[in-house]
């Protein structure tokens, strides 16, 4: 991947934009700024296959299966396999949280492996049950909801 903005979606932002869910303003703003971004090929996005598995099982349209099938015939948006890396992230984050009286899921750790094998710097999620920063593999990963970006004016 080069060096461009790069967005790791949880599967359930996927879910979200597919479905039109109800969402709070600023986080469809968000998904939208990213997606515009995406679609000037100024972002890259980035998810684990495991996504395909958790969008699908909600059960999209098959229009909606198609469009997310597309979606991943584009240079710029990458399914990232769950590769020994990954699963050995996964479990470092499921021990140390574990230890520290957290659970979290096996789905959940992959994904968040996934973007920290990724170089992304931030997992973009609904889920409110995951800490806001992991660290793992010598890297940190912030979680958040999907905000737009603010930009200064140029006065």
């Amino acid at each position: 991947m080069s060096s461009r903005t790069l967005y790791y979606w949880d599967a359930n932002i996927f879910i979200a934009w597919l479905t039109n869910e109800p969402r709070p303003a600023d986080e469809i703003a968000g998904i939208e700024f990213q997606v515009r971004e995406i679609d000037a090929h100024t972002a890259h996005l980035v998810t684990s296959v495991l996504t395909l598995t958790e969008v699908l099982a909600v059960g999209v349209t098959a229009d909606k299966r198609d469009q997310l099938k597309r979606l991943f015939q584009r240079e710029h948006c990458h399914l990232v396999d769950v590769t020994r890396e990954v699963a050995e992230i996964a479990h470092d984050i499921r021990v140390t949280h574990l230890n520290q009286g957290r659970k979290i899921k096996t789905p959940d750790a992959i994904q968040l492996a996934t973007a920290i094998s990724s170089g992304c710097p931030v997992f973009y999620t609904f889920d409110k049950g995951l800490p806001r920063t992991i660290n793992a593999n010598g890297k940190s990963l912030v979680v958040e909801k999907p905000h737009p970006t603010q930009y200064p004016l140029g006065l």
